[in-house]
């Protein structure tokens, strides 16, 4: 059929069948008996037809989502760019659609990201279908996210959670396993004793005490004789670099070092570079950018933990599509994107522009 777009006409002239009992058959409706049912399905699938839930949401109302996330910057740019892509892209997928998608940015700060929420409610609530955005730590974010679920608005938070709040659900990297993936990784190639250096993000963000916690835990049970030493960012890279800096110079127990976030990745990776370090010290970074994969290739960064921004951001915007469109509920109240390691064996295999 090429590129024609597909109808419901199509696929009854196609299987002989009526207009009525070819809409039953793809949408579930009574009166088709599961064989026909079956063959109906099957010949839509074969002729490219989608289902236009949305045609059919439109007819009883408008459906508009707002997304709301930081603006990528020069020191946040590696994680929030590609969420706004998976968010982007998914848009590209169903713009054949009526639908409408508000884009909206903050600071960074979570008293940003409030005064952001209370702009969008007062402006947009009456006409908004959804809500996506981000998680801080700030009481005032929990109070907007329920003011807009009891106004009936369904609001998914993506990469970082804020579990006391009415959420429809919260879709993100399963941060307990991204730390101990790298505790992992680093207790196998630092069996002496001494320091390893943790660059902890944010000491208030979810997402951030999560992926420590788990790198903590996995070094506890497994009786690594390394000692932690953590090492926050005050919301700061540059911070970082002179921490991990002086750190390198004061002393020469540290056997390892592990950034959570990708921002703090290339600071440590500055510091040990500076200190002519590399390929002497075991260095694990977090998610695939420009400058991380640099760094893997160099040899300054044995291993990248893996958290896949742009697929917590495509699912996130997916399942709050499916749910509003389709009525499809969330398969839980949190949806975890599992982390991998890359090394430069499989780092060619990456595609972090894939579709799920």
């Amino acid at each position: 059929m090429g590129s024609k777009h597909i109808t419901l006409k199509d696929v009854s002239l196609q299987t002989g069948a009526s207009l009525s009992t070819v809409h039953r058959a793809l949408y579930h409706k009574t009166g088709v008996s599961d064989e026909f049912r079956e063959f109906i399905v099957n010949t839509a699938n074969q002729m490219g037809y989608k289902p236009n839930y949305v045609a059919s949401s439109l007819k009883r109302k408008t459906i508009q989502f707002a997304i709301l996330l930081p603006a990528p910057s020069l020191t946040n740019r590696y994680f929030y760019r590609d969420l706004w892509k998976g968010l982007r892209d998914f848009k590209a997928e169903v713009q054949q659609f009526n639908v409408k998608f508000l884009e909206f940015t903050f600071s960074g700060s979570g008293s940003s990201q409030a005064k952001e929420l209370e702009n969008i409610y007062n402006l947009y609530a009456d006409d908004l279908s959804g809500l996506i955005t981000i998680a801080l730590n700030d009481a005032s974010i929990s109070y907007f996210i329920d003011k807009f679920t009891a106004r009936n608005i369904p609001v998914v938070l993506i990469s970082s959670d804020m579990q006391k709040s009415k959420r429809l659900c919260c879709v993100r990297a399963h941060d307990k396993i991204a730390g101990s993936l790298a505790a992992e990784w680093i207790g196998n190639l630092s069996k002496d004793s001494g320091k390893v250096i943790v660059a902890a993000g944010d000491v208030v963000t979810f997402s951030h005490e999560r992926n420590v916690e788990g790198f903590e835990d996995y070094l506890s049970k497994s009786n690594s004789q390394l000692e932690i030493v953590k090492i926050y960012d005050r919301d700061d890279p540059d911070y970082i670099y002179s921490a991990v800096l002086d750190a390198l110079k004061k002393s020469n127990s540290i056997r390892a070092l592990y950034s959570c976030t990708a921002r703090d990745t290339v600071a440590i990776c500055r510091a040990v570079t500076e200190m002519n370090l590399q390929q002497k010290t075991c260095v694990v970074g977090s998610d695939i950018f420009e400058e991380s994969v640099q760094f893997l290739k160099g040899r300054v960064i044995q291993a990248i933990i893996y958290k896949n921004p742009y697929k917590q951001a495509y699912l996130g915007m997916k399942t709050l599509f499916d749910y509003v469109i389709k009525g499809e509920y969330p398969p839980n109240s949190t949806v975890f994107v599992i982390p991998t390691v890359i090394m430069n064996s499989n780092l060619p295999f990456v595609d972090t522009d894939e579709e799920f």
